[in-house]
């Protein structure tokens, strides 16, 4: 009687820390900021009305007025004791179909944290850095055959494309001799004997 009392006490603590975890994550959509574009040819934005009915799917897949939208933080940078800071001011939601895009919910995840997406159909990149407003990218590589090349995060490659992430740019070499090593905590590439740096070749292997 007693280990049948324990295991209902356990029961009831299992399931409150579950409601209480389903209830934050339902709060922190409830109070969240969301936006979004004016059109897709403008930079301005507009604030959707607190009263929309927007639900978190999975990592950065919104459910809203019954069609899916790809959320992505928005920043404002904010003066503080004379040093600029970077404040996340809420999130734009983006309407794939408007991108000429389809995404697949069930294969669907990150493969880096916020920046790089892959489904069973593209590979989406959402550059950060020189833009002030986020946005994606529907990047030129196989998702079948995309592979990293670091754990740093700094390149990608398929059969036949090298992308460098924190440039957003690709490398006009052949993939399949493109490798990267590490020297002094730094990521380079290596196209046969020619290093990069990112996206710009440094130097010749002797």
């Amino acid at each position: 009687m007693q280990n049948k009392n324990k295991i209902t006490a356990l029961t009831l603590l299992i399931l409150g820390c579950f409601t209480i975890i389903i209830s934050c994550n339902n709060n922190n959509i409830e109070n969240g900021i969301f936006f979004r574009y004016h059109s897709k040819q403008s930079d301005s934005i507009i604030p959707l009305n607190r009263n929309q009915n927007i639900s978190l799917i999975k990592d950065n897949l919104y459910f809203n007025n019954g069609n899916i939208h790809i959320g992505l933080p928005l920043f404002e940078d904010i003066d503080v004791d004379d040093k600029i800071v970077s404040i996340k001011k809420g999130i734009v939601l983006l309407y794939p179909p408007e991108y000429n895009l389809s995404i697949d919910t069930s294969t669907y995840h990150f493969i880096i944290k916020e920046l790089i997406a892959r489904d069973k159909n593209n590979i989406i990149a959402y550059p950060r850095g020189n833009y002030k407003f986020p946005f994606l990218q529907v990047l030129e590589l196989n998702p079948s055959k995309t592979v990293m090349c670091d754990s740093n995060g700094t390149y990608l490659k398929d059969d036949s494309l090298v992308y460098c992430i924190p440039t957003n740019t690709y490398l006009k070499l052949y993939s399949k001799d493109f490798d990267v090593f590490h020297e002094d905590n730094v990521i380079y590439g290596k196209y046969k004997n020619v290093v990069y740096y990112l996206d710009t070749p440094i130097d010749t292997l002797r």
